[in-house]
């Protein structure tokens, strides 16, 4: 709870709603649309909507606890060395060695599905 999700621009954030618990390691949703989203995966819970994009060719993603420290952060973009294959095409970028540094490119591919793989553990990229 009170954790905040936000982009290159400050104003954007979305705040996890308070009552809201995650067991250590537990994956969380969070969508820009919750009606688009239930549509394309109708049984996976997500909190939102959050009311901001995230880029298609370049952005940050913050992650701040609830007292507004600085947790984790990811700079992207579409252009080498990250993947070509998460820009545009329906596949989302996602994380696929959670055992290297989550900031290098290399640890981050397109997903397997052409919708995503949101709440999976995603250990394999296309090309």
């Amino acid at each position: 709870s009170g954790w905040t999700l936000t982009d290159d621009d400050p104003a954007h954030s979305f705040t996890i709603p308070q009552g809201t618990t995650l067991a250590p390691g537990s994956p969380v949703v969070i969508a820009r649309d919750l009606v688009k989203f239930n549509l394309h995966h109708p049984s996976i819970a997500a909190l939102g909507p959050f009311g901001f994009g995230l880029s298609n060719s370049a952005d940050s993603v913050r992650l701040l606890d609830a007292g507004g420290v600085l947790v984790d952060t990811l700079s992207y973009t579409d252009h080498s060395p990250w993947t070509f294959a998460a820009d545009g095409t329906g596949r989302s970028l996602e994380l696929i060695d959670s055992t290297s540094d989550n900031a290098e490119a290399s640890s981050w591919g397109a997903s397997r599905a052409p919708s995503g793989t949101p709440a999976e553990l995603n250990s394999l990229s296309t090309p």
